[in-house]
């Protein structure tokens, strides 16, 4: 992935991650909810790639 920083796709994901993680609990004050919803995200990207990237 080409981006105008230059970071990686891991880099990426990592920020976007943590902004989603605080916007998420700022709003509804509740790391639960925001790990539910990246553990279905990781869940539903795993099964659309067919676990290629674990393994």
């Amino acid at each position: 992935m080409n981006n105008f920083s230059g970071g990686t796709c891991a880099e990426w994901n990592a920020i976007f991650l943590w902004k989603l993680y605080k916007l998420v609990v700022f709003k509804t004050n509740s790391a639960q909810q925001f790990y539910n919803l990246v553990l279905g995200n990781i869940r539903t990207s795993e099964a659309a790639l067919g676990g290629v990237l674990i393994h």
